[in-house]
């Protein structure tokens, strides 16, 4: 980009000024502060046959100046607890992205996010 300065006296002067915009890489991800702790709660019959979901709007916030990956991970094989010591395994939970308040991911990603399974290790959740 370049700016043109000049003088509007007698005589026509100018003179060219060089300004360089420099991005430099940001990232950031964010956990909503109120949306630490997520609860599934198994109260039926029903809900342990057919599993139950809980829908956290706006629970990761990520600020990028180019492409990004989110890794989801389980450090245990399954969650327990000590009312439950069979427990549930890691990877019978899926974690799906949703639209934020703020953003619309079909313009930000297309189709490319799916539901994933939590795997032990990280695994990708989404990718841009």
């Amino acid at each position: 980009m370049t700016f043109y300065f000049e003088n509007v006296n007698a005589q026509s002067d100018s003179d060219v000024v060089k300004l360089n915009i420099i991005l430099h890489p940001v990232q950031t991800i964010t956990v909503n502060s109120s949306q630490r702790s997520v609860d599934l709660n198994y109260i039926t019959e029903e809900d342990y046959e057919n599993g139950v979901t809980a829908t956290i709007d706006d629970h990761l916030s990520v600020t990028s100046s180019g492409g990004f990956q989110v890794n989801v991970a389980s450090n245990d094989d399954k969650f327990s607890s000590s009312s439950n010591t069979e427990g549930i395994p890691a990877g019978d939970v899926s974690i799906n992205a949703f639209n934020g308040s703020e953003n619309n991911l079909d313009n930000i990603f297309g189709n490319q996010y799916q539901p994933t399974k939590i795997k032990i290790n990280r695994f990708l959740f989404l990718n841009t």
